[in-house]
């Protein structure tokens, strides 16, 4: 027992020296990060509040991915195919969409259209309408 105590404690202090010494490498290597990063702001002055946004809003004024997120939740709750107008009316209603105007009405719709194409193009819904005939379109989800 006297045997394995001393070759614990043995281990023991093996250890903590190598603790120390991890310690001693860590706080080396923070320091000469501190000066390397000190180093690289006097290269190139730039103030985070010089750095505008591309676009600081969303386009449609809601939370990044809304309009996708409310179509599909449409779709997904109708029990068949459901009209583009319908879609645009919820996401009028949802997202609080101008819709007095012929030109507002157009701009939504076409909020609308476009996300539903993207999602024809991966599979997850399907037209029903005729493109040619210029019909209104009528939508179905079939999942991804």
């Amino acid at each position: 027992m006297e045997k394995e105590e001393s070759l614990s404690v043995a281990d023991f202090v093996q250890l903590r020296q190598s603790i120390r010494n991890l310690r001693r490498q860590k706080k080396e290597l923070l320091a000469r990060i501190g000066k390397l990063d000190a180093e690289i702001t006097k290269q190139l002055p730039v103030d985070p509040d010089d750095i505008r946004p591309i676009r600081s809003t969303p386009r449609s004024g809601s939370k990044h991915g809304a309009i996708v997120r409310t179509i599909v939740r449409i779709l997904t709750d109708s029990d068949g195919p459901v009209r583009t107008p319908d879609i645009v009316m919820v996401l009028v209603d949802e997202l609080g969409w101008s819709y007095g105007t012929k030109e507002e009405r157009e701009i939504a719709r076409k909020k609308v259209v476009q996300p539903l194409r993207v999602l024809v193009q991966k599979g997850a819904v399907i037209r029903l309408h005729d493109t040619a005939k210029n019909k209104i379109g009528l939508w179905q989800w079939v999942g991804i």
